[in-house]
């Protein structure tokens, strides 16, 4: 049985990612609104926000935890290991301005999309996605409307571009 399998997790480290996620998922979360959320005494997860805080995961704001920066560190550096992210900021731009669409950046990982990176025309207004959204479906990114275009547009690339891409 592989460590990743369900019944090989580690359950401390299990709970420590849910109140994380928790937390960004509510925008902030106070000791109370954790305890009502886990089956677990307050206590414990007094332990566990308080751990995440001195770790710095975890600010705290008059009893209000948030996610701190170092998340952002940790997501640059993610996005960053991605050869594609770096170099793919002249085609968005011109995919961008030759439809008069927002366009996309979007990898997949762990069966899901991932939004890396956008370019808006001029004459967009408002736009929906934001950069690190997770699709919460796992078909995978040719499965959605954005990755056929962008499917369809690396396919209309130089390849001398698109070898710069790899």
């Amino acid at each position: 049985m592989a460590l990743s399998e369900p019944g090989r997790m580690v359950k401390s480290a299990q709970t420590a990612f849910e109140i994380i996620e928790y937390v960004h998922d509510h925008g902030g979360a106070d000791l109370d609104e954790v305890t009502d959320e886990f089956d677990l005494a307050k206590s414990t997860l007094h332990g566990y926000l308080s751990t995440l805080e001195s770790l710095e995961y975890l600010v705290s704001d008059g009893g209000s935890y948030h996610l701190s920066l170092k998340f952002l560190s940790h997501g640059t550096a993610a996005r960053n290991s991605i050869p594609i992210s770096g170099q793919a900021d002249g085609i968005l731009s011109d995919l961008a301005d030759e439809t008069g669409l927002v366009a996309w950046l979007v990898v997949e990982e762990h069966g899901r999309a991932v939004y890396l990176d956008r370019a808006v025309a001029d004459e967009v207004g408002q736009t929906y996605g934001r950069i690190s959204k997770r699709t919460a479906s796992t078909r995978g990114i040719f499965g959605m409307v954005n990755g056929m275009l962008v499917k369809q547009q690396l396919w209309k690339i130089p390849s001398r571009r698109l070898t710069k891409l790899h």
